[in-house]
């Protein structure tokens, strides 16, 4: 029993220290899509409530930006709407948006059906929820759009109160003319948030 306890007791404080060590080197997020799959359905039009089939999500080996796998999302839609988002959360609490913090991320989109296909962010300005905004696509790559900005440059340019905006998460921005039968084919990797730059 002895032991064990001391035993549990190294794991906890091991624990401890990696979770420190992600904090003390700004590393708020990180996810290669190597093992977990954490987006989840979000915000969408009222009109496309149930109006969707997911054909596909999870993590595949079919396309990669790094590393073996990515997240894929295979969705067909049954209803007609304008928006269709997915999003995954940041760390509890939330990090405040000082300078700098940087969100960088890769998709791959096979198929948008006309569709506008982008990574965007949200955030909480004193605990309310404040904007959705895109991230600026910066380059291209082997047909993997890369995304990547300082966040708090957002904030800078629109003269919000920097001292209590939360970065809350990241999420994928399908929207336009969606109609039954258009479906959205698209890849994820490599989203980190983070105090150094990408």
């Amino acid at each position: 029993m002895f032991k064990k306890s001391v035993l549990l007791g190294v794991v906890l404080v091991l624990f401890s220290q990696l979770s420190l060590y992600g904090k003390e080197k700004g590393l708020f997020y990180s996810n290669n899509f190597e093992k977990t799959d954490d987006l989840r359905f979000w915000v969408k039009d009222n009109s496309l409530k149930n109006g969707y089939t997911i054909n596909f999500k999870g993590l595949t080996n079919e396309r990669y930006y790094s590393g073996k796998k990515s997240l894929k999302i295979d969705i067909t839609f049954t209803k007609s709407g304008k928006y269709f988002y997915m999003h995954s959360p940041a760390l509890s609490p939330p990090p405040l948006v000082t300078n700098p913090l940087y969100l960088s991320g890769y998709l791959f989109i096979e198929k948008s059906s006309g569709l506008t296909i982008k990574l965007g962010w949200d955030m909480l300005f004193a605990g309310k929820f404040q904007a959705n905004l895109w991230l600026p696509k910066i380059n291209t790559k082997n047909g993997w759009l890369y995304f990547e900005q300082n966040l708090y440059d957002i904030i800078d340019e629109k003269n919000w109160n920097p001292n209590n905006n939360y970065f809350q998460g990241w999420y994928l921005h399908i929207a336009g003319n969606i109609t039954p039968g258009k479906q959205i084919i698209v890849y994820l990797d490599d989203v980190n948030a983070s105090r150094l730059p990408p």
